[in-house]
């Protein structure tokens, strides 16, 4: 009897969550990454204070004892019955790494490039800290899971619950060993919110998606997935400026980020594209009933898209009608989306397998999963600056574009695509473009 078979059963999987976890069974998709650089006051060793820190936080959050489990036959999440957090956390000292893109690049790239897999007392998240041993105040805490537990908002929960437990006074033994949460395990969502779907969107999400040659979206969707993964950052004041600049626009950040991406892909593409399609990911969680919170941990998420045309009159045009995308998304409250026809899905792993080969529907995917409030309570430890970032997808957008903001107001943005799919200059030259445009859009109002 193999390991996982021995767990005690703590409910099936939900739509999304089969979603999540056929596409990591598969090999399509891997895990999520959200990474913190940490303010410590004292330069005592992180371990004893991270290993209470991590107890506390895992008898909070039940699904972080929760494995997902027979995948083929019939996808369920189990529980540990302990977990070994030597196994979950490596450390590594690395000069320079809390200022070094290389260094973050080179660890997200390994974290996205490996799969998770069932192993005694081992959960499917983990941890990885970097410190620089000429720099113990800052060190670098990366937190990566399987996307069938958690959705980037719930990253965002575990780094403050855990900034609040790591901040709390306490001193002396630790253990390694602890036991798993016993409580239940939230609701996935469709068990507690309608997501009806239409016949006609029924009917447009069974057909194959045609792309036509003008339209731009990488390579034809195919396997094994190598991700590749390159970081920027977009300063605090420029940040606040563009912030600033989208009030007066009517529009928002993530409106105004999709259409710069877009933007910055026909600079760097070749003349024939004249069109690409934009993915994104929104939260649902607003609108959902009790027990679900903004402080839950699970995955509640729903997607939109957005065409771009190279002759768009301008950023500002494709921003705010953008937003209004996104403004009718909301108002549907998860009707005819992507994730209402996962139900409608009558075997998820031959449905992936059929995408194989076939062109992709989006050049890009933008998630901005927002921000933290720079006010806080705590004092010994603080989150700064924050980076989230993804696995790429063989059965989705050529290239994944990952957006949050930090305590210190400047936001973190990753690039995730898959090898062979997208060039790397190609990527390369649409970071540059975009740090250009956005440097061009604070320069212009002065």
């Amino acid at each position: 009897m193999e390991y996982s078979e021995s767990l005690r059963c703590c409910r099936p999987l939900g739509p999304i969550e089969q979603y999540s976890a056929f596409r990591s069974h598969l090999g399509i998709y891997l895990n999520v990454c959200v990474t913190a650089i940490y303010q410590r006051e004292d330069e005592k060793p992180i371990k004893p204070a991270l290993f209470r820190a991590l107890a506390a936080v895992i008898e909070k959050h039940p699904i972080l004892s929760a494995v997902p489990v027979d995948i083929p036959t019939g996808p369920r999440f189990a529980r540990l019955d302990q977990i070994d957090l030597d196994q979950v956390v490596i450390f590594s000292e690395v000069q320079g790494c809390t200022d070094s893109k290389v260094a973050l690049d080179q660890m997200l790239e390994d974290q996205h490039n490996r799969p998770f897999q069932h192993r005694p007392r081992t959960p499917f998240w983990r941890v990885r800290v970097l410190e620089d041993p000429n720099d113990r105040a800052r060190f670098i805490l990366c937190f990566c899971f399987h996307h069938a537990l958690a959705d980037t908002k719930s990253a965002l929960v575990f780094h403050e619950d855990l900034e609040h437990e790591l901040s709390k006074p306490g001193d002396g033994a630790f253990v390694t060993i602890i036991a798993a949460s016993q409580a239940p395990l939230l609701p996935n969502i469709e068990a507690i919110h309608n997501l009806p779907i239409s016949p006609r969107y029924l009917a447009s999400q069974q057909q194959d998606s045609h792309r036509t040659p003008e339209t731009w979206s990488g390579a034809p969707q195919n396997l094994p997935v190598r991700t590749r993964v390159s970081s920027m950052w977009i300063p605090s004041a420029t940040l606040a400026d563009v912030k600033q600049q989208c009030k007066v626009q009517k529009t928002t950040v993530t409106a105004l980020l999709m259409s710069l991406i877009a933007r910055s892909f026909f600079h760097v593409l070749p003349a024939e594209y004249t069109s690409i399609q934009g993915d994104s990911a929104m939260s649902l969680r607003h609108f959902l009933p009790l027990p679900i919170t903004s402080h839950s941990m699970g995955c509640y998420i729903g997607t939109f898209n957005e065409q771009y045309m190279k002759t768009s009159e301008s950023v500002w045009q494709d921003a705010r009608r953008t937003k209004m995308t996104i403004d009718r998304a909301v108002g549907t409250q998860g009707a005819d989306m992507p994730l209402g026809y996962l139900g409608h899905v009558p075997n998820m792993a031959q449905w992936f397998l059929d995408k194989i080969g076939k062109p992709r529907a989006a050049g890009f995917e933008l998630s901005n999963v927002g921000f933290l409030q720079s006010e806080r309570s705590c004092h010994r430890y603080g989150i700064q600056s924050l980076l989230f970032s993804q696995s790429a997808g063989a059965c989705s957008a050529a290239v994944k574009i990952s957006a949050v903001t930090g305590r210190d107001g400047r936001m973190g943005v990753a690039f995730s695509w898959q090898e062979g799919v997208v060039a790397d200059n190609t990527v390369n030259e649409v970071m540059q473009t975009l740090e250009k445009l956005v440097e061009e859009m604070v320069q212009s109002k002065d």
